[in-house]
């Protein structure tokens, strides 16, 4: 089904993303999975399940597919979980 191969092409995508970032690379980001559906034409919706510290985060995907390239756009507040825990760890919790 295409939405898998969506999802499947998301994760390494973004899996790469966190892996090279200098922003995110400290965090240690694992995605474990992108679950998407088709929106309309090549755009999809998905959530990944996004690993950091052991926990699972959802973190809400826009993704555009042209069969070549695969891009992303996660949600406005998707990645708040790491600003927390930022301040968590500068205040001593």
């Amino acid at each position: 089904m295409r939405t898998d191969s969506v999802g499947e092409d998301a994760k390494r995508v973004m899996q790469s993303n966190f892996d090279s970032e200098p922003d995110l690379k400290p965090y240690h980001l694992s995605v474990s999975k992108v679950a998407v559906v088709h929106a309309d034409g090549n755009n999809y919706a998905g959530v990944a399940t996004v690993l950091m510290d052991g926990k699972e985060h959802s973190v809400g995907l826009k993704i555009q597919d042209d069969g070549r390239t695969i891009i992303y756009k996660a949600d406005s507040d998707a990645f708040l979980f790491l600003v927390e825990s930022a301040l968590s760890k500068n205040s001593g919790n």
